[in-house]
C-alpha cells in the first residue's frame, strides 16, 4: 500500500479493527463498492450503490463508524 501511495500521488490511509469485517467498501464519495467477504462464491456478492440510496446510507454510515473506532496504520 506504501508503494501505491507513493507511486499514485493519491490520497491513501489504512487503518486495523479487531472487529470482525464482512464486508469491505471503498467509498468515493459519490459510488460506494462493497463485497461481502462470507459465504463468497467466485464472481458473486460484489455490489455497487448510488450516493442518494437508502442502501449507500446504511454501508457508508458503518463504514464510518468503524472507520472512526480504528487504529491508524502509518504507510
Amino acid at each position: 500500500m506504501t508503494e501505491m501511495k507513493a507511486a499514485t500521488g493519491g490520497r491513501l490511509s489504512a487503518r486495523l479493527t479487531s472487529h470482525p469485517m464482512p464486508v469491505g467498501a471503498v467509498d468515493t464519495g459519490s459510488v460506494l463498492f462493497a463485497e461481502y467477504y462470507t459465504y463468497q462464491t467466485p464472481g458473486a456478492s460484489k455490489f455497487v450503490l448510488s450516493k442518494g440510496s437508502a442502501a449507500y446510507q446504511v454501508f457508508h454510515d458503518e463504514a464510518e463508524t468503524l472507520w472512526r473506532d480504528a487504529k491508524q496504520y502509518e504507510l
